[in-house]
């Protein structure tokens, strides 16, 4: 062994080139995750009730029971994710973004229907939740963002 070799890391072995098929891949899965129509969920796996992230359309609306569903949630009780796309965050926004339309109030349009229950879904429903108080009495519902058991009834009655 001689004093170029003794102690010395061997180095590593080469990679396989990359086939143009797997860099085009690569290439638009980057684009669509810049474009903001592609997420991946940070924990590798979509959490359950959680659908794929893309822009969702509000047109399939239907009147059952006196409310109104769009057609992506149709109970009254869960409360959408801040962090990924749920069902029940894309039929609130439908709900919300309708009851902007409705009122006149541009304060309760939740931005894109995009299922994810971020910043502007919360400051609509900020919104709605106020509006309902004024409207039905001091209490009625609790300021907080939030759909949940109290909220549902009054995001249902929008189309």
């Amino acid at each position: 062994m001689n004093r170029r070799t003794a102690g010395a890391t061997p180095s590593p072995a080469p990679r396989p080139p990359r086939t143009a098929t797997r860099e085009r891949v690569v290439l638009a899965a980057t684009a669509l995750a810049l474009a903001g129509t592609l997420a991946l969920p940070a924990s590798g796996a979509a959490a359950a009730g959680e659908v794929g992230a893309a822009v969702y359309s509000c047109s399939n609306a239907e009147f059952e029971n006196g409310r109104w569903y769009y057609g992506y949630y149709s109970g009254m009780t869960a409360v959408p994710s801040a962090s990924g796309v749920t069902s029940s965050g894309i039929e609130a926004q439908c709900s919300l973004r309708r009851a902007s339309l409705d009122l006149g109030r541009s304060d309760m349009n939740p931005g894109t229907i995009d299922g994810i229950f971020g910043s502007n879904s919360q400051d609509a429903m900020r919104a709605l939740q106020r509006w309902v108080n004024t409207t039905f009495g001091s209490g009625t519902v609790g300021v907080d963002g939030w759909p949940g058991p109290e909220s549902w009834p009054y995001l249902r009655m929008w189309h």
